[in-house]
């Protein structure tokens, strides 16, 4: 029995930690019948308010809590690693308040200003800071240049796009272009096409690449860090106002407090990810119309953290986004030129490991009898063998450590992947001893 196939109801996905919160179940499922709760583990997590009855197997057709499609066949080695390109390139908002405010460059603030600028879309779906909470995510429709300035830049924390989706979509004749994660991009694709009469008021899908969405006590260890009281926050935001952008708080009074990217990400959100963007192979937001990104100082794969005017790194996957790139240049609203594929493992080291090293995390929890999502069309066994045998089981017992308390199983594979890893580190250091005695036979030996 496949996974999809075991699941009974939305109760089911939540319970094997692969909801991800993005909410298209409540917009689903009979009119009130699942809603969506902020947990005690600081994650969005559906409440079953009644029977979800026959819409359930549309919602198991579409959550990517269950499934993950990518249906473009590719055909090249860098596609097979970096998902479908019809164009890549690097850029930037022309409007330089743009370029400024947002993340990396403005990328998709510019696009989105050159969608409701030129009335191609009516509005664009996409999150932002609670005006009441500034520390939590709210969904919004922006309709013009201002709505979103003010809602550009990272939001790392959790998000429900989705939620009454249906119910936007059925409220009027508008078009809409949608920005989100790569996995609430996903659950919008499959929502078009178990409903394909909403296809025409979805113009564009949005996305951006992903290390992961941290949970609220990420942002709240973030506030504490940083010395503040929750209550005392007037203003927040993660990033953006330069580029990488400092994580910053304005206080009640004014005062202006932060800290730099690498602190507040890389030492405390990244932290507290959700169980299953660590099995995820669509942090590089394959399935979306255009992807975007940081253009990362070629060698690095990390800003250098001196401020400086933003790079995008922007990604067509069809020939749909990539039109859609081709006339926000035209008119003026994005300045680009072309970027090559084969530089992109250079500046983005943790997508690239992340997506070759996703299969050995999946066969450990498979093998632990943990329920995984399936994921069609992603290439995993191809980008396993790129990354060194070595590499694979460290992540493998990376996932068996962490799995081994919850499942019977969980800590005999532990302990053979343990077993496996100390016998390769031996063979590499009798590899190495060897290869040294060699080199010093080969310098004494006579001329």
């Amino acid at each position: 029995m496949g996974f999809a196939s075991s699941m009974k109801s939305v109760a089911d996905v939540d319970k094997s930690h692969l909801c991800i919160g993005c909410g298209i179940c409540t917009s689903i499922a009979s009119s009130g019948a699942v809603d969506l709760k902020l947990g005690q583990d600081g994650f969005y997590h559906p409440e079953v308010l009644d029977e979800v009855g026959q819409e359930w197997e549309k919602v198991k057709a579409i959550c990517p809590g269950i499934t993950l499609r990518q249906t473009i066949e590719v055909q090249t080695h860098e596609e097979k690693m970096w998902g479908p390109i019809k164009g890549i390139w690097t850029g930037y908002a022309t409007d330089d308040e743009i370029r400024w405010h947002a993340s990396s460059g403005g990328g998709i603030t510019g696009v989105l200003q050159y969608l409701l600028e030129k009335k191609v879309v009516d509005g664009v779906i996409h999150i932002g800071a609670e005006p009441s909470n500034p520390l939590m995510n709210a969904t919004f429709i922006s309709r013009n240049r201002s709505d979103i300035l003010r809602q550009s830049g990272s939001r790392y924390a959790p998000a429900a796009p989705l939620v009454n989706i249906r119910q936007i979509l059925d409220s009027s004749n508008e078009k809409f272009a949608f920005v989100g994660k790569p996995c609430d991009v996903a659950g919008l694709r499959a929502f078009l096409e178990v409903y394909p009469h909403y296809k025409s008021k979805v113009i564009s899908l949005i996305t951006f690449m992903c290390a992961g969405t941290p949970s609220m006590h990420g942002t709240e260890a973030l506030i504490d860090a940083l010395g503040i009281n929750k209550e005392d926050v007037e203003q927040f935001w993660y990033r953006g106002r330069g580029w990488p952008g400092r994580a910053t708080v304005i206080r009640s009074n004014g005062e202006q407090v932060s800290m730099s990217y690498n602190e507040s990400w890389g030492k405390i959100l990244n932290k507290h990810l959700h169980f299953r963007c660590k099995i995820c192979p669509d942090g590089i937001g394959s399935i979306g119309d255009i992807t975007f990104g940081d253009a990362w100082e070629e060698g690095s794969g990390y800003p250098s953290f001196e401020e400086r005017a933003g790079q995008s790194l922007i990604i067509a996957r069809n020939q749909q986004g990539r039109k859609l790139i081709e006339d926000a240049v035209s008119n003026g609203y994005l300045s680009v030129q072309k970027y090559s594929v084969g530089i992109l493992d250079k500046i983005q080291p943790y997508q690239r490991d992340r997506r070759r090293l996703v299969a050995a995390r999946l066969f450990a929890l498979k093998l632990s009898g943990t329920k995984v999502l399936q994921f069609d069309g992603f290439n995993l066994l191809y980008n396993a063998i790129l990354i060194s045998p070595k590499a694979n089981l460290e992540s493998f017992l990376g996932t068996a450590k962490r799995i081994e308390s919850r499942t019977k199983f969980g800590c005999a594979i532990y302990l053979t992947a343990q077993f496996l890893n100390e016998l390769l580190n031996k063979l590499g250091l009798m590899k190495r001893s060897l290869k040294k005695i060699l080199n010093f036979d080969k310098s004494s030996s006579p001329a």
